[in-house]
């Protein structure tokens, strides 16, 4: 059964898209996939709230392809499990608790599903992004329980050259459209109306044709293939002009533009101010590039596993890595970024892009003057990112512990240094949260204005731990809009801050101390230090609201050891004073925005409101 994945169809196709179209696929089987259908349908129903399956399908011409089977097939799991397990209806939320209760009790009413041993652990999980990863793992067990002929799906992850009509023109060097639509006619060219560019030629027909021994007449030289390629170049960048904010066309174009400037050794030319406008919207979608050409010894290409020799080339490995540092350790990323800077291949607006993300990287793996290094020198240097560093250096003060210097220079930051974000950290700390929620949501409100949905969710998912030590009730709408916005997007940070918000929306319950856990080895294994003690400080609020002191003393022991080189030295008073313990005497405090005394008050009122109401809630439900 042949499920084929046109990657280059549509420019930044996400895994969330690719599951879908695979278990579209397998609706020809005709019959539910009751562990995975049940599965992703919580997936959808957390991650995409008030959007039906079968609106998304049709808009996105899925629908089209596959037919309306997989929404009525998921329905028809949920009713079969419900039935089982005698519940009156079938709400995802009633059907996915009784299923994980039945599973680990091994009931008989769930014996078919009993032997999916991942199936209860899936369930349980947080259905975010990493956990629909791994949701393919109950594809085999429900494949190979289907009765009758064996199914094998094969998936195929096509490459093809995406063009419309005025490109191919373009690139061909014509004046006319008329050769143009002539080809789209041939049997080889696939058409796909919903793509960012309709027809698409597959790289091996393009291969075959460079390579073909038997000469023709109107065979081209390596010379007619270069001026194609800048021909085609110069027209991506001019369909790129047309709209500068659509992400799908920047995409689209930057993984074309890299790959014939790789290719042929272009100059970048409007692939700088591509690639800052990919980096300005901290998306962070996929940069896939076809296959190095490896042909015509006599041709300028660049043959695979050639390192970086030209400008093109460290532009293609500098977007990559930025874009997959949301996925390996910032450690790599360092690494990474100092081989690309260190030839001088790039040019100055680009040199100090890469500088720029190593400093942030620095920053995260706990090297901070390393980091005020770099940030220091992409400040001095001006240009696009100088405000955002100005923003690093103002960081790098308020992890130090010096509030007054970091709050003012975040008032001269403005709109392009985030100045929004930058209070709203700095608010909460001071034990704040309601005045750090309000700076977040005018972060988030300008960004929303200017189309940066990745500086949009940034400052919802600090929102969210805000209003989480004043209202978990209020929390609660904060985290979904949190994780909506976060949709789509790879921020690996931006969704760990999410995820230490619903912890301290939690605290007081027992879930608390298992998620901690997970989250610490989450940031070990991303390499976000950083974030460690803001996790602490979420860990020690919830040990205090419930008096457990000896955790406490765990915490502040993990603290002390965290913050021995004076970053973040602030979360261990605060934990003294959610705690309403005092401080050591040799204890060096930090500068304050206040004093000590009104922000201890502060952060202990915060603790004695959470078990009020907690006590309240419990002498309600008794």
């Amino acid at each position: 059964m042949p499920v084929r994945i046109d990657l280059a169809r549509s420019a930044g196709m996400d895994f969330e898209q690719i599951v879908l179209t695979l278990r579209l696929a397998l609706t020809r089987i005709g019959r539910p996939l009751s562990a995975f259908d049940i599965a992703l349908r919580r997936y959808w129903e957390t991650v995409h709230p008030g959007e039906p399956l079968e609106e998304y399908l049709n808009r996105g011409g899925l629908a089209r392809a596959f037919g309306q089977a997989l929404p009525q097939q998921m329905k028809s799991a949920l009713a079969d499990v419900a039935q089982a397990l005698l519940l009156p209806g079938t709400v995802v939320g009633d059907v996915v608790g009784s299923l994980v209760s039945a599973l680990r009790e091994r009931r008989q009413t769930v014996r078919a599903l009993s032997g999916c041993r991942r199936l209860a652990d899936l369930l349980e999980a947080e259905p975010d992004l990493e956990a629909l990863s791994y949701y393919p793992h109950l594809l085999p067990w429900e494949i190979a329980r289907l009765p009758g002929e064996r199914v094998v799906p094969v998936v195929l992850f096509d490459t093809f050259d995406s063009f419309d009509i005025p490109l191919a023109t373009k690139a061909s060097g014509l004046a006319h459209e008329a050769a143009a639509l002539r080809l789209t006619e041939r049997p080889f060219i696939r058409h796909h109306p919903f793509g960012l560019w309709p027809y698409h030629l597959h790289a091996l027909i393009r291969s075959t044709l460079r390579t073909a021994d038997d000469p023709t007449d109107d065979r081209w030289s390596p010379n007619d293939w270069q001026h194609a390629a800048e021909r085609a170049f110069a027209a991506l960048g001019e369909q790129w002009h047309t709209d500068t904010r659509d992400r799908l066309l920047l995409v689209g174009c930057l993984c074309q533009g890299l790959a014939l400037a790789r290719d042929f050794r272009l100059f970048p030319g409007w692939l700088t101010d591509a690639a800052f406008a990919y980096v300005g919207g901290s998306v962070w979608e996929p940069i896939t590039l076809s296959a190095p050409i490896t042909t015509d010894p006599e041709g300028p290409e660049r043959s695979e596993g050639v390192g970086a020799t030209t400008p093109s080339d460290v532009v293609v490995d500098m977007l990559s890595t930025l874009a997959r540092r949301q996925r390996e350790h910032r450690g790599h990323t360092v690494d990474k970024l100092t081989r690309l800077i260190d030839p001088g291949l790039l040019g100055d607006d680009l040199t100090v892009m890469a500088v720029y993300y190593r400093a942030k990287a620095w920053r995260d793996i706990g090297h901070p003057d390393a980091s005020r290094r770099d940030y220091q020198h992409v400040a001095d240097h001006g240009g696009r990112l100088a405000a955002a560093a100005r923003r690093g250096l103002a960081k790098a003060a308020h992890l130090a512990g010096d509030f007054p210097t970091a709050h003012t220079a975040a008032q001269q930051l403005g709109w392009e240094g985030r100045h929004q974000r930058v209070l709203g950290g700095l608010y909460w700390l001071q034990g704040e949260p309601e005045r750090a929620a309000t700076a977040y949501l005018a972060g988030r409100t300008k960004a929303e204005e200017h189309a940066v949905r990745g500086e949009a969710a940034h400052n919802q998912a600090k929102r969210a731990l805000a209003i989480a030590f004043t209202d978990p009730h209020l929390a609660d709408d904060e985290l979904d809009l949190a994780y909506h916005l976060l949709t789509g997007l790879d921020l690996r940070a931006t969704t760990i801050n999410t995820e230490i918000a619903a912890l301290v929306r939690a605290a007081g319950h027992d879930t608390v101390d298992d998620r901690v856990r997970t989250l610490r080895a989450e940031l070990d294994i991303a390499g976000l230090i950083s974030k460690l003690p803001t996790l602490e400080i979420a860990a020690a609020f919830h040990q205090a609201v419930l008096n457990d002191d000896q955790a406490l003393g765990d915490t502040l022991g993990r603290l002390r050891e965290q913050t021995r080189g004076g970053m973040h030295a602030y979360a261990v008073d605060i934990v003294h004073f959610m705690a309403g313990l005092p401080l050591p005497d040799d204890h060096v405090p930090p500068r304050r925005l206040d004093d000590g005394q009104t922000t201890r008050s502060r952060w202990r009122r915060l603790v004695i409101r959470r078990q009020t109401l907690l006590r309240t809630r419990r002498s309600t439900s008794g």
